[in-house]
């Protein structure tokens, strides 16, 4: 008999009980996660949108516009890693874990990545 068979029931449906809400945790703080990813990424292509307003006179222009594509491509590398973070974290849980489906992540980043293309087209345009 392995130990697992001589422990009572009421102990192996607390330990089974136990799992899943570490399970549950895990998941929630790999989407808390993600979030602030996104959160951050987002952060940094809306201070690259905002940058020549604030930098408004310098010379040369080219370097504003420089700083600004920084931001916006930094930006879009970290909501970039987020994804993959989330993806890889995700994958490591079952199935019936996952919380976020890939699509809605999926969606999610292509949003991000189309507002980073369009404000580096403004930025190319201006």
């Amino acid at each position: 008999m392995n130990q697992e068979e001589q422990l009572p029931t009421s102990t192996q449906e607390l330990a089974a009980q136990r799992t899943a809400w570490a399970m549950e945790r895990t998941r929630l703080a790999t989407e808390r996660t993600l979030i602030a990813w996104l959160r951050t990424g987002l952060a940094l292509i809306g201070f690259g949108a905002i940058v020549p307003r604030v930098l408004d006179g310098i010379e040369p222009e080219w370097l504003v516009g420089l700083i600004a594509s920084l931001f916006v491509i930094f930006g879009t590398v970290v909501a970039a890693i987020g994804v993959h973070t989330y993806r890889e974290m995700s994958s490591r849980l079952d199935e019936s874990e996952r919380g976020i489906s890939w699509g809605i992540v999926v969606t999610l980043a292509a949003a991000i990545e189309v507002c980073a293309i369009l404000i580096l087209v403004m930025f190319l345009l201006a």
